[in-house]
């Protein structure tokens, strides 16, 4: 359980990231072209640039909405339960990743069991949740 300190502490680090995820938004919109007409020369380069401005979207916005998630969990008090063995989630590790779902042993058993069926090493990234 979180401490009135950590609480805030917590949901200030949210607003921060949330802060930071808008900024990309907004970025990544203002990147996008009001029509899509490019000269034929500058197809590919177009359609590149506005493909990545369309997945920095959808990442902003997944992640903001997890962070908004985790932000109305901590105002209801309901929030920091590991989703696999029911115990707390460290606050250190909620400081270091604010929308974690897993405590630090089960998210090291997750990790290992990967790496040993699809030899995925943690720190890899994966197109897919497994």
């Amino acid at each position: 359980m979180l401490t009135a300190t950590q609480r805030e502490s917590l949901l200030a680090k949210i607003r921060g990231e949330i802060k930071i995820q808008d900024g990309i938004l907004a970025s990544a919109v203002s990147v996008l072209p009001a029509e899509r007409h490019p000269e034929p020369n500058d197809t590919a380069s177009e359609e590149e640039l506005y493909t990545k401005a369309v997945r920095e979207i959808n990442r902003a916005r997944a992640y903001r909405e997890k962070l908004a998630a985790r932000m109305r969990a901590i105002t209801a008090g309901d929030c920091c339960e590991c989703h696999e063995c029911g115990d707390s989630i460290s606050f250190r590790r909620l400081q270091a990743e604010p929308t974690a779902t897993l405590c630090v042993p089960c998210k090291d058993t997750r990790s290992q069991m990967q790496e040993r069926q699809y030899g995925i090493r943690p720190g890899m990234r994966v197109l897919a949740q497994i």
